[in-house]
């Protein structure tokens, strides 16, 4: 899915900034979706005209490394070191402005930066450059989401979570 390969994507300007609120009008970009927003979860309607592109793997690296939490009906996903993170499976999606502008208001994003969640870029295993939704540290304990699979997660959430001491005692500082 390497969208140096795609035509149909505009890529991003050099000059656009993911922490801006919306992309240019007329740019789509690629969005990396890992929780409610992925085909048979309750959010998937927002990526209404939006077009799926593949699925996606996030693997931990020295640049970007993530862990999911489980917020109980979302997750999140949090930035941590490469000792600690998880790989993330999900999806990636072709979507415009206006398609942008419906996921900031899930999740939160704000322009000046107070919102619960930020964008950032990331590469896939494919080496496919998207965006994702990063949530900032939380200032609870959440459970850790072990297998970075939210979908799996869902179905079966006893079996896919770290106890939460254990995740305070790992991010404690």
């Amino acid at each position: 899915m390497n969208n140096n390969n795609n035509n149909n994507v505009t890529t991003m300007p050099a000059t656009y900034d993911e922490s801006d609120f919306t992309p240019p009008m007329g740019v789509d970009v690629l969005v990396f979706v890992y929780g409610s927003l992925r085909a048979g979860m309750g959010n998937h309607g927002l990526l209404s005209g939006g077009v799926f592109a593949g699925p996606g793997t996030l693997t931990p690296s020295a640049g970007q490394a993530f862990e999911m939490l489980s917020l109980g009906a979302f997750p999140a996903l949090v930035a941590t070191t490469p000792d600690l993170a998880t790989t993330i499976t999900g999806e990636v999606y072709r979507v415009d402005a206006s398609i942008m502008r419906r996921l900031d208001a899930l999740e939160g994003v704000r322009p000046d930066g107070t919102g619960l969640y930020y964008k950032q870029r990331v590469a896939l295993d494919d080496g496919t450059v998207v965006i994702a939704y990063i949530m900032k540290r939380p200032q609870r304990a959440l459970p850790v989401v072990k297998s970075g699979d939210w979908c799996a997660y869902k179905r079966n959430p006893n079996a896919q979570i770290s106890s939460i001491a254990q995740w305070a005692r790992k991010n404690s500082s």
